[in-house]
């Protein structure tokens, strides 16, 4: 025969429990009701639905996150063993019960009654927590059994030196001491006083009324929809609700397990200086830690994880030291600094954040020192506002976005840091951000190593970008930045990029081996680089170039090795303008100095040598080469063709596999006082239409000719030593070209007159080859001739036209 229901619902629930078997527990889900009765477990409905669970099973840890799922509940105190490692066990029927009930029933008569409390210094004991701390003396200890102790007012240590503790607490072990509080817009503890000590104990913040669960949703949209709310509000306008609210004091949360389901896990006020150690903080609604105030804190060794928001928050002049903790899985940033905080963050891991790693904003100055961030979804570093931190020695690797963003006017030191493998850029700066970086290195980023934008300045030293795609670093828009140092190579695509109308000061760095352009200027963008290797890797790719500069883009090159790039050394494009001083331009399968389009280049003082050809000029560009040693190319030592113009004053051009000088077509060039020797071929020759004026050059020893005209060239030449070859004489005429050659030395001249050549030969000496020979030692030893020559007025580009009579320094 069925049992008849009895009418109290309060006698239904004891009758179930007592019918349970002796290796359960019964607990009752809430639902919504109206009226509150007088049993602990606030029983307010007919029915009342049952879950079954393992007794035998201890762990809070599965439980507790049972609880969050069920959100509004209350739990009364009994043994420790109601909690389970898992919910197996969990029995059939749930039916409705009233608001916030949740009771859990031991198999004894007596299940509801509550746990007492001793107070050993007035020698009572209390039924909640928070009685017993009122009563309790200054250094007085509270043992607490294990069990579960619910609260419905805030535990207020007010008293100096009071310690509360699991009796049998090991950190090592499961925490057995469970404390549920459900209080409504108060903390659950609040530490206001000296030495106080909260031990090994499990606390579950969590609001048992729905308006108060509304308000905790309401604050949860209110802080997604304006994003700045706790980095710009003082603490004092931040919700009140946490676990722990250190006031003033230097309290120690030591080996706790800590949960707060409508609220922040601890909050640290005022000029609080507390110490929050080995703690499990874990599904707070918002913060898991945050400190405000002039307070300043030691967290050492806690795990912050599963937090909906961020996990350590530091604003207003909060500072402290933050050390070996792990920030893992928060669905906002692991860590953020506002205000004008100076925090210190030590070998913590911050990892696998729905957002950022870290972000630093306003006046913080905070010190950032060998942590591991990694795997967020978002930068694993920003840095904002005008914030000014201290980087150093951090791994930032594998984000899905950025590795370290720097914006706003932010400043900061970086120093030693690892940044690899992330999404984006390892290290962005943009708008008046203007940080320095120091030894860091940039490593296998997929959307380059660093990205400078905006009108950002910043300084690199000694940093190594290598191994990322796309780009090594790239400039644009006004961005400015120097760096000395350090080695960009073997990145896939370029290795320095300059776009827009940004400036780079490039000193003393390597750039080598990246996969296409070791350096490319493009925009309106300015390059100054100085004591800077640009190599191609061994076997480099064809179409791998050492320095390229595009549209009107600038660069200026000092004392700089450029080197082995099959498609150029140097290439000039459009209306692009370059000067190169001091530097060796080498061992290019193309061309040591590459001008096309309506570019301009001056080279002064460098050896462009091994090159295809030494310099190479196209359609209209414009060049001055000076005081350079170009030789040993495999074909030319200077090839101008087209409608280029140039000057070439007191060279060396030797040894080339083919002629010293090549002009043709529309090409102009004003020759003054070279040495053309050794070559392969003519020291000078000139074909098609092109135009030159010869002065003061030196022309003997060469395989042919040492000047060769034909086609409908022009040439006027003087004061030139011109010496036959064992094989050709001085000079030789061909085809219909014309000029004049007045006051040179030569031991032969030959015109083909039947070709129509014009070319008039006056006051000139015919010397013999001994003369020749004495004369150009003169010439060489005198210095007059080649790169050693004096300086003096020679001829520039005036308008586009050659012209005599203005200093190479104007060139």
């Amino acid at each position: 025969m069925p049992m008849k229901r009895s009418t109290s619902p309060a006698r239904d629930v004891e009758r179930d429990c007592k019918r349970s078997r002796s290796d359960d527990v019964v607990v009752c889900l809430p639902q919504s009701c109206g009226q509150r009765h007088d049993l602990p477990c606030n029983i307010e409905d007919e029915q009342c639905g049952r879950i079954k669970v393992r007794s035998n099973l201890h762990r809070w840890q599965a439980f507790s996150n049972k609880l969050r799922s069920l959100e509004h509940v209350l739990v009364s105190p009994a043994p420790a063993k109601w909690f389970a490692s898992s919910l197996t066990g969990i029995a059939e029927d749930a039916h409705a019960c009233c608001p916030g009930c949740m009771m859990p029933v031991e198999n004894s008569h007596d299940a509801v009654a509550r746990r007492s409390i001793f107070v050993q210094s007035c020698q009572r004991s209390f039924t909640t927590l928070s009685e017993a701390v009122r009563n309790a003396s200054e250094f007085e200890t509270i043992l607490l059994d294990d069990g579960i102790y619910v609260e419905q007012d805030s535990i207020v240590l007010e008293k100096e030196g009071v310690t509360i503790r699991a009796k049998h607490s090991d950190p090592t072990e499961t925490r057995n001491v469970h404390i549920v509080s459900h209080t409504v817009e108060k903390h659950c503890f609040v530490v206001r006083a000296k030495g106080c000590v909260v031990f090994g104990l499990d606390v579950l913040h969590m609001s048992c009324h729905e308006e108060a669960h509304t308000h905790a949703k309401n604050q949860e949209q209110a802080a997604s929809t304006t994003r700045h709310s706790v980095a710009e509000s003082p603490m004092s306008k931040t919700s009140p609700r946490g676990c722990f609210s250190i006031e003033a004091s230097n309290g120690c949360v030591d080996s706790c397990t800590i949960t707060s389901v409508s609220g922040y896990g601890v909050m640290v006020w005022a000029d609080a200086q507390p110490t929050v150690r080995g703690c499990v903080i874990q599904h707070c609604a918002q913060a898991a830690i945050i400190c405000g105030g002039t307070s300043s804190g030691s967290f050492q060794d806690n795990t912050l994880l599963f937090n909906k928001s961020f996990g350590f928050v530091v604003v207003d002049e909060a500072q402290g030291t933050f050390q070996n903790n792990s920030v893992l899985k928060t669905a906002k940033c692991g860590v953020l600094c506002a205000g004008q905080s100076r925090a210190i963050f030590r070998a913590n891991e911050i990892a696998d954040g729905s957002q950022g790693g870290m972000w630093i904003r306003n006046s913080s100055e905070v010190q950032i020192i060998k942590n591991m961030i990694r795997n967020n979804a978002k930068a694993g570093l920003q840095v904002g506002d005008e914030s000014n931190p201290r980087v150093e020695n951090n791994t930032v690797e594998n984000g899905k976005n950025g590795g370290v963003v720097i914006h706003g006017k932010a400043r900061g030191l970086f120093i030693g840091n690892f940044l690899s493998g992330h999404a984006q850029a390892g290290v962005g700066v943009m708008d008046l951000a203007s940080p320095v970086l120091i030894g860091n290195t940039l490593e296998a980023n997929t959307a380059g190593g660093a990205i400078l934008a905006g009108k950002s300045n910043s300084v690199w030293h000694n940093n190594t970008v290598k191994g990322n795609a796309v780009v090594g670093i790239g400039l644009k828009e006004d961005a400015v930045a120097q760096i000395g140092g350090g080695a960009i190579e073997d990145n896939d695509g370029h290795g320095l990029l300059l776009q827009s109308n940004c400036r780079l000061r490039l000193q003393d760095a390597v750039v080598s081996g990246n996969a296409r352009a070791e350096i490319i200027c493009a925009g309106t963008s300015g390059l100054s680089a100085s004591g800077c290797w640009l190599h191609a890797a061994a076997g480099a790719r064809a179409g791998t170039v050492g320095l390229q500069c595009t549209e009107e883009a600038s660069a200026e090159c000092e004392r700089s090795s450029i080197r082995g790039h099959a498609s150029g050394n140097v290439v000039l494009q459009d209306a692009a303008e370059a000067s190169l001083k001091g530097c060796s331009v080498a061992e290019s399968a193309w061309a040591g100095v590459l001008l096309q389009g309506s570019s301009r280049v001056v080279l002064r003082g460098n050896r462009i040598t091994a090159n295809g050809t030494g310099l190479l000029a196209m359609e209209s560009a414009c060049w001055a080469a000076e005081r350079n040693t170009i030789s040993d190319s495999r074909s030319y030592g200077v090839l101008a063709a087209g409608a280029s113009r140039g000057v070439l004053a007191r060279n060396n051009c030797s040894g080339n596999g083919h002629r010293g000088l090549l002009l043709k077509g529309c090409a102009e060039a004003a020759v003054l006082h070279n040495r053309f020797s050794w070559n392969g071929g003519e020291g000078v020759a000139l074909e098609e239409g092109c135009k030159a004026r010869l002065e003061g050059n030196c022309a003997f020893e060469n395989a042919g000719h040492a000047v060769f005209v034909c086609g409908r060239a022009e040439l006027h030449a003087s004061a030139n030593v011109l010496a036959s070859s064992k094989t050709a004489l001085a000079v030789r005429v061909e085809g219909e070209c014309s000029g004049a050659l007045a006051g040179n030395v030569v031991d032969g001249f030959d015109q083909d007159e039947a070709s129509g050549a014009q070319l008039s030969f006056t006051d000139n000496e015919l010397a013999s080859q001994a003369e020749l020979k004495r004369r150009v030692l003169e010439a060489l030893e005198l210095g007059l001739v080649g790169p050693s020559a004096p300086c003096g007025h020679v001829a520039v580009m005036v308008g586009g036209t050659v012209c005599l009579g203005a200093s190479v320094a104007d060139l």
